[in-house]
């Protein structure tokens, strides 16, 4: 009978030894890094909502807040079937540039046309009219011509400056909040002239 030889151990050589744990060590390093990476954008996303989309408030904060920060107002009247409002909310209120100035500049407020809500401006109490399908408040604001969407301005009192009807696209919304903001239209200056010199930041 012939007893085979007990073969020894693999050894393996020390190089081939460090090159695993340095590549495993690597590995293990990397993952950390990238959940760890994952984890900080996830916490600065949630730190910054001011910067990721406007802050909408109400009729009544605006009309308090306003006079004394004295910024100007934007409302936004819509209504749930209008299409070109839902198109405005998707590629234009989502604009970095456009939402950033506003955030900075106005109080923004949207209001539904054709909303049930009570709203009370300077005084008096606006309701719904069920007869002609459309709310006081907006009735008032857009001077009789009912059409959505429809932007309008307010100076910091509150008095109505200008309603702008129809969807406006990137480029001359931010033409428009610029206009207001800086006041342009207290110095004399046309909305022409502005217009000329402004460069947008945005397009379409």
């Amino acid at each position: 009978m012939i007893i085979q030889p007990i073969p020894k151990p693999l050894r393996f050589p020390d190089l081939n030894l460090r090159f695993f744990s340095i590549s495993f060590l690597g590995w293990i390093l990397g993952l950390t890094f990238f959940f760890s990476g994952s984890a900080t954008a996830q916490v600065k996303k949630e730190k910054a909502p001011g910067f990721t989309e406007i802050k909408w408030v109400s009729l009544s904060f605006a009309l308090k807040n306003a006079p004394k920060n004295q910024r100007m107002i934007m409302i936004d009247f819509y209504t749930d079937w209008c299409g070109w409002c839902k198109v405005m909310d998707k590629k234009v209120y989502s604009q970095p540039a456009i939402i950033q100035y506003l955030n900075e500049k106005y109080y923004c407020i949207k209001f539904d046309a054709e909303g049930k809500d009570t709203a009370e401006y300077k005084g008096r109490v606006y309701t719904y009219e069920p007869d002609i399908r459309v709310h006081q408040f907006a009735y008032k604001m857009l001077n009789g011509e009912l059409g959505y969407p429809t932007t309008v301005f307010l100076n910091p009192n509150g008095d109505p400056i200008v309603p702008v009807p129809g969807y406006l696209d990137p480029p001359t919304l931010e033409t428009l909040l610029h206009y207001y903001g800086e006041r342009k239209h207290e110095q004399n200056i046309s909305y022409e002239d502005f217009q000329k010199a402004f460069i947008p930041t945005v397009s379409e």
